[in-house]
């Protein structure tokens, strides 16, 4: 049962307690109309830049380990262009190379 408990706090810190602390500081500053709006209005927010962060670096750990033309070939599978972060893992001739190749594909070169 301590073992569980111990688990539940941590979780609950972790994952909840600090964010809405952080939401009640902001209305004892800001002291809206609508406290409890307010909060709830923090969390979602809060919880979207969450996920968003989490999304982000799930999808970073996926591409980071990849070669170059997995890379490209991964963006070319979703009809989009590398993005420019992902370009400074490739060194200058892979860069020109890709470059070139996309504008092939929009057909401005022969």
């Amino acid at each position: 049962l301590i073992d569980k408990s111990n688990e539940l706090e941590t979780y609950l810190v972790d994952n909840v307690l600090t964010h809405a602390a952080e939401g009640l500081i902001n209305i004892a500053r800001d002291k809206p109309e609508d406290p409890i709006g307010y909060l709830c209005q923090f969390l979602l927010e809060r919880g979207d830049k969450i996920q968003k962060e989490q999304e982000d670096k799930a999808f970073n750990d996926f591409i980071e380990p990849l070669s170059n033309n997995e890379t490209k070939d991964f963006f070319a599978s979703r009809g989009e262009e590398v993005p420019e972060k992902y370009l400074n893992k490739m060194n200058a001739d892979d860069i020109a190379q890709l470059k070139e190749d996309q504008l092939k594909e929009e057909n401005l070169i022969s």
